[in-house]
């Protein structure tokens, strides 16, 4: 049973390396969840424009794609293959000053972080309640933001792999919001020809509209290969209490818990 189990794995959508590839980029597409502030940004800009616009956005974009590639590129060149989920617990906190004072910025930049992510999803909350954010009541607002707070909280406390919280919301959040949905605005928003909007704004609508569909489909692939290492790897009752974050890939844990337990 262990010997068919293991084929079981090996035989799932994605092999090891493809995985790692795909689930890569789950991650990177989750980036692309940043345009929610784009609406607050430009209303808050001294001459707003189109132009100024993509101007910032460009800037903002490149230094913090900077950023990242350079701690991305020394965090494994210091650990290598050892880094499966995140490079910090492999640092000393207690005995490097710097890293201490690096992990007091990073729990600020996510206090940040999470600040500037939150206040675009109680509006849109808000939106779908049909509150008005101008004149709600303050401890109306607290109320509602604090149990935004402890819903994340708890969230971030029984989800503990980190990679996979990135690519459940990169593969499905950020291909619908980020690429499928602006490329179906722009197709159905009115005036949308080939000789309205030229052929560069044709073409690469459509490709956006691909590209999310695409990344919406294979990003599950790693979903249900971890679903499936984690049955294998638990046994029937831990897995199937992994498996509730898994809803695509539930079934198939089942199905083949059934069977092994029948066979057995």
């Amino acid at each position: 049973m262990d010997l068919e189990a293991e084929n079981f794995v090996m035989m799932s959508p994605c092999s090891s390396r493809a995985n790692g590839a795909i689930e890569g980029l789950s991650i990177f597409m989750f980036s692309y969840l940043c345009h929610m502030n784009c609406f607050s940004i430009f209303g808050e800009m001294r001459k707003p424009s189109a132009r100024r616009m993509t101007l910032h956005t460009a800037c903002s974009m490149s230094l913090c794609c900077i950023a990242y590639i350079v701690a991305g590129f020394f965090g494994y060149a210091d650990f290598g293959d050892e880094v499966t989920d995140t490079v910090l617990v492999f640092y000393d906190v207690r005995r490097d000053v710097l890293m201490a004072i690096a992990y007091a910025g990073i729990v600020l930049k996510l206090c940040v972080g999470f600040a500037l992510c939150m206040q675009p999803a109680r509006d849109c909350c808000y939106y779908i309640i049909g509150w008005d954010v101008a004149t709600i009541p303050a401890w109306r607002n607290c109320l509602f933001c604090g149990v935004m707070a402890l819903c994340a909280l708890l969230l971030g406390l029984f989800i503990p792999v980190l990679n996979t919280v990135f690519g459940l919301l990169g593969s499905f959040c950020g291909g619908t919001l980020g690429f499928c949905l602006p490329a179906l605005y722009r197709m159905y928003c009115g005036n949308w020809s080939l000789g309205t909007v030229g052929i560069v704004n044709y073409v690469c609508t459509y490709l956006l509209l691909m590209a999310g569909v695409v990344a919406v489909s294979l990003a599950q692939g790693p979903a249900c290969m971890v679903c499936s290492v984690m049955c294998h790897r638990a046994g029937e009752q831990e897995g199937r209490r992994a498996c509730f974050i898994q809803p695509f890939a539930s079934w198939r844990c089942h199905v083949r818990l059934s069977a092994s337990s029948a066979e057995s």
